[in-house]
C-alpha cells in the first residue's frame, strides 16, 4: 500500500509524520455540520492532553496546534517553533481604527433559509473585525423561508438588521420603504460574501451613493460573470489571444451539437454546465464530466449529463437558473491552482496561492492517490506563472475591488490556464482560517479585514504580509473512494487524523502528511500508489 511508502522514508531527515484513516466522508460531512466553529471545536482537555501550549488554548488556532500536536513530536515542534507563531499571530491581529463607519453587509446565510456553516464562519469573523475595527456592521437579510432562530442566531453580529419584504402585494412600495431606511443609514460600503449577491449588492451601492470606484464589478461586461462561465471564457480568450491562456470552446445545448462542436474543440475535452456557481471542480459532481477521449464518449456523457434531471433541480434551486447549456472545452492536464487574490481600484495587491489539488480521476486508469497541498506545491518559475495568470485575468474580467478565488490548471502544454473565477473568495476554511494561514501560509492577511478596508476605500497594505516562511506544509493523498474527496474544511483533516489515533484503515483511505517546508524539493510521488 502507497501509504506504507511514506512509513518507511518517515525517518528520513526531511520527513516529519504521516497518518492515514478510512472515516467515511459522510459522516465527516455531518459531524462537521454539527461542529460549532468559535473558536475551535477540539475540547480543551484534549488539547492539554496533547501538550498544546497554553497559548493556543481557547483560541482558533488552538484548531491547527491540536491538529500538530496530535502527531509524533507535534507538541515539540510547536514549542520550538514558539517564538515566530507568535509573531505570525500578531501579524494577523493587527487592526486599523476605521473611525466608527457604518457597513451594510447582504448577508449571506438566510437566503436559502439555513446556515452554511462555511460562509457562517466568515461572517462571524468579519463581524468580529469589525468590533476591532470600529466599524458598525449592519445586514440585510432575505425574508424568504427565514426562521425566527436564523434571525436570533446572526443577530448578535450586527448592530441593526433590516429584514427584506416578502413578496406578494405591495412588494415594490414595501422595497422603497427599506431603501429610504438604507440611505438614511448612510452607509459607507457595502459587502457579501454570496457569489450571486454580488451583483445586487453593487446594485445597492449605487442606490446608497456610494462610489464606483469601491464596488465589486467594472465595466458592464463583467457584470454576469457570478454565472456565465461562457462570458468568463470569452473575455480572458479575448485579453489572453496573444499570449498563453487562450483556450476554444462552445456552448452546446443537445448530443448532435456536441458532436459537431468537438472537432472544433479538439479531444480530450470536457463538460461542465454554462451557467450556474461552483461547477468547475467541486460542486454538483455528477454534472461533470471527466476526460471525454472520444466521440463515443462524448455522446454517453452529453445524453447522461442533461438527462440528469434530479441534479439540475438542485443546480436551479442553488443558482437561480434553468438553462440546461454545457460549454465544451479542452481537458486540462494538471493540479488545480486556487489563487485568492486581493484587489483595490482594479490592482491586484496580492495573488496567494494557497492550495493546490491534483485530482487522480478513475477514467486515468493510475493507482496513484490524489494530492492536496497547503500552500501549493508549485517550482518558484510556476508561482510566478501563476501568479501573473492570475493579474491577467483580474484585467481581462475588469474586476474592481474585494477578495476574489480564482482557479487555475497548471496544464502540462498550456501553463497555468484560467479555469474558473469566484467574484468572492472561496468559501474554504482552509484557504481563510486565520489558524491556517498561520501555520501553513506564506501570505498572511486577513479575508474580513480586506474586504472592509478595500470597501471602505482605505489602502491595506500594512495589513498585508506577503511572502513570510513558515515552518511547514500539510499534504492530504486520497485513495479508493477519497479520490474524488473536497479536502475544503479543517475539520475534514483532524477527523481523518483524530480516527487513526483510535484505529487504522487501509483501504479508501486520505492520509494526511505534515513537512518541513525546505523538503518541497525533494518531494516525489512516483513510488506511492494505491
Amino acid at each position: 500500500m502507497w501509504h506504507r511508502a511514506i512509513t518507511n522514508v518517515s525517518n528520513a531527515r526531511d520527513w516529519i509524520w504521516t497518518a492515514s484513516s478510512g472515516r467515511r466522508q459522510d459522516q465527516v460531512a455531518i459531524e462537521m455540520e454539527q461542529t460549532a466553529f468559535p473558536p475551535s471545536w477540539l475540547p480543551l482537555e484534549h488539547l492539554k492532553q496533547l501538550k498544546v501550549p497554553s497559548m493556543w488554548q481557547n483560541t482558533e488556532a488552538a484548531a491547527f496546534a491540536g491538529l500538530i500536536a496530535s502527531f509524533p513530536k507535534g507538541a515539540a515542534v510547536l514549542h520550538k517553533n514558539m517564538k515566530q507563531y507568535r509573531r505570525r499571530l500578531e501579524l494577523l491581529r493587527e487592526r486599523p481604527n476605521m473611525d466608527g463607519k457604518r457597513v451594510l453587509i447582504i448577508d449571506p446565510m438566510s437566503s436559502q433559509g439555513r446556515l452554511p456553516s462555511q460562509i457562517a464562519r466568515i461572517a462571524w469573523r468579519l463581524s468580529l473585525i469589525a468590533r476591532q475595527s470600529n466599524v458598525q456592521l449592519d445586514a440585510l437579510v432575505w425574508n424568504n423561508n427565514i426562521s425566527a432562530g436564523i434571525v436570533n442566531a446572526i443577530r448578535p453580529w450586527y448592530k441593526r438588521l433590516h429584514l427584506s419584504p416578502a413578496k406578494g402585494p405591495g412588494y415594490a412600495m414595501r422595497w422603497s420603504k427599506l431603501l429610504a431606511r438604507l440611505r438614511y443609514c448612510q452607509y459607507s460600503a457595502v459587502i457579501t460574501w454570496q457569489e450571486l449577491q454580488v451583483g445586487f449588492a453593487d446594485r445597492i451601492a449605487g442606490d446608497l451613493g456610494v462610489p464606483n470606484v469601491r464596488r465589486t464589478l467594472g465595466g458592464v461586461r463583467a457584470k454576469g460573470l457570478a454565472l456565465n462561465k461562457g462570458l468568463a471564457r470569452k473575455l480572458v480568450n479575448d485579453y489572453t489571444s496573444d499570449r498563453r491562456g487562450a483556450l476554444p470552446y462552445s456552448i452546446v445545448t443537445n448530443v448532435r451539437e456536441a458532436m459537431q462542436q468537438a472537432i472544433v474543440v479538439g479531444f480530450p475535452l470536457f463538460l461542465k454546465p454554462l451557467l450556474g456557481t461552483g461547477q468547475s471542480a467541486g460542486m454538483a459532481t455528477e454534472l461533470l464530466s471527466g476526460r471525454i477521449n472520444d466521440m463515443e464518449k462524448l455522446q454517453a456523457e452529453v445524453t447522461r449529463i442533461l438527462g440528469d434531471d434530479i441534479a439540475w433541480l438542485q443546480m436551479a434551486k442553488r443558482s437561480n437558473t434553468r438553462l440546461r447549456h454545457l460549454i465544451m472545452e479542452p481537458f486540462l492536464n494538471g493540479p488545480e491552482i486556487f489563487a485568492e487574490t486581493t484587489v483595490m481600484g482594479g490592482v491586484p495587491l496580492a495573488v496567494s496561492l494557497r492550495a493546490s489539488k491534483l485530482p487522480r480521476r478513475p477514467e486515468a486508469a493510475t493507482n496513484l492517490p490524489s494530492e492536496w497541498h497547503w500552500p501549493a506545491l508549485l517550482e518558484e518559475a510556476e508561482a510566478a506563472e501563476c501568479q501573473e495568470a492570475a493579474r491577467n485575468i483580474v484585467r481581462a474580467l475588469e474586476l474592481q475591488n474585494g477578495v476574489f478565488g480564482i482557479q487555475l490548471v497548471l496544464d502540462r502544454k498550456l501553463g497555468c490556464t484560467f479555469l474558473e473565477v469566484n467574484v468572492r473568495p472561496h468559501n474554504w476554511d482552509m484557504l481563510h482560517d486565520t489558524s491556517a494561514q498561520l501555520f501553513l501560509q506564506p501570505d498572511l492577511w486577513h479575508y474580513g479585514l480586506m474586504a472592509l478596508m478595500i470597501a471602505l476605500g482605505q489602502p491595506p497594505h500594512a495589513f498585508m504580509h506577503l511572502a513570510t516562511k513558515p515552518a511547514m506544509r500539510l499534504s492530504a493523498f486520497c485513495c479508493g473512494n477519497h479520490r474524488e474527496s473536497q479536502l475544503i474544511h479543517r475539520e475534514t483533516l483532524m477527523f481523518y487524523r483524530l480516527a487513526t489515533m483510535q484505529h487504522d484503515i487501509v483501504n479508501n483511505t486520505c492520509t494526511v502528511v505534515l513537512w518541513r517546508q525546505e523538503a518541497v524539493a525533494m518531494w516525489d510521488v512516483r513510488h506511492l500508489s494505491c
